[in-house]
């Protein structure tokens, strides 16, 4: 069975280089692919998602296991065409709300923001810097991954962008710059 969003087929687009419109995934699959991207990361040794429907995730949605056994590094993922100024300090606060009660004291070494949509602007931009410093005073690392990042990470991937993305053909030459076939998973029928 393949771990992807089976109805997601967004519109090709019209010219190389434009944007993948990441933010038209549902918000599960996006948190399921941004967990494949970072379970890829160094020093991980896993990444799961942190949680399921009602539980309290205090303000992660991804949980990577780091290879020392003893560190954490989490994420939170928002599946959105447009991320406000207030949504990254409300992410960050979500985060941070819950820090003396439960993360201080789980090593958590970096905090990702994943984030579907672009955040260029220069406000936006001055405030990932702002978090940057808040999170370092804790001795956690902070970074925004806009989907252009999330993009550039799942290059090496094709496996990734072959499970998450229909037709995994022209994802995987769109995305990975590969162009020909592509060894797509398998399933396996018991019985």
């Amino acid at each position: 069975l393949l771990m992807s969003s089976r109805g997601w087929n967004p519109k090709p687009t019209t010219r190389p280089g434009l944007p993948v419109e990441l933010h038209t995934f549902d918000d599960k699959s996006f948190e399921r692919l941004c967990s494949e991207i970072m379970e890829q990361e160094p020093n991980i040794d896993g990444c799961d998602v942190y949680g399921t429907k009602g539980q309290r995730q205090h303000g992660i949605d991804l949980i990577a296991r780091e290879t020392d056994s003893i560190h954490i590094q989490v994420g939170q993922c928002k599946c959105q065409r447009s991320f406000s100024l207030t949504d990254i300090r409300d992410a960050s606060t979500e985060f941070l709300d819950h820090w003396d009660t439960l993360w201080s004291s789980r090593f958590v070494t970096r905090f990702v923001l994943c984030v579907a949509c672009e955040v260029s602007e220069t406000q936006k931009q001055n405030e990932i810097d702002e978090q940057r410093k808040v999170f370092a005073a804790k001795g956690v690392r902070y970074e925004l991954w806009p989907a252009s990042r999330i993009i550039k990470k799942l290059r090496p991937h094709k496996g990734i962008v072959s499970s998450f993305f229909s037709p995994p053909e022209y994802w995987v030459s769109i995305i990975c710059g590969e162009s020909g076939s592509v060894a797509l998973p398998t399933t396996v029928e018991i019985g």
